[in-house]
């Protein structure tokens, strides 16, 4: 009973082994679709397997802020899950970037639609 059972958690093992490589595959070919927009530090950053803690010093929050945070919003948060979401949050945010003169959301913001002269903002 026990030889027979060993295939199958193999196979297991195998399955997520090639579903772990898959999803970073796919994150390196959908950052590597900004190289033209982005600097070419902060892609290669992107593809690299992060750690909860690097992205945490990405973003500029120590650790253990944090820890306490996320705790306090999602008590049953996967600290390790941070990484992953932390991508995917980046990636979502990059593809909407990138249809942002189509949807025009300042001209949205300030009832400026039918207006077609072009917005300064002072920085």
């Amino acid at each position: 009973m026990h030889s027979q059972s060993l295939p199958v958690v193999e196979s297991a093992k195998e399955l997520e082994s090639e579903t772990t490589a898959m999803v970073k595959a796919r994150a390196n070919n959908e950052f590597a679709a900004f190289k033209s927009s982005m600097q070419s530090s902060f892609i290669a950053m992107m593809q690299k397997d992060l750690s909860a803690n690097i992205v945490c010093h990405i973003i500029g929050v120590p650790a253990t802020a944090m820890r306490v945070f996320i705790k306090v919003l999602n008590p049953k948060f996967v600290w390790n899950h941070l990484r992953k979401n932390f991508k995917s949050t980046i990636l979502e945010l990059l593809v909407d970037r990138s249809n942002r003169l189509e949807s025009r959301p300042t001209r949205k913001l300030l009832e400026l639609v039918g207006d077609k002269s072009k917005l300064q903002i002072d920085g």
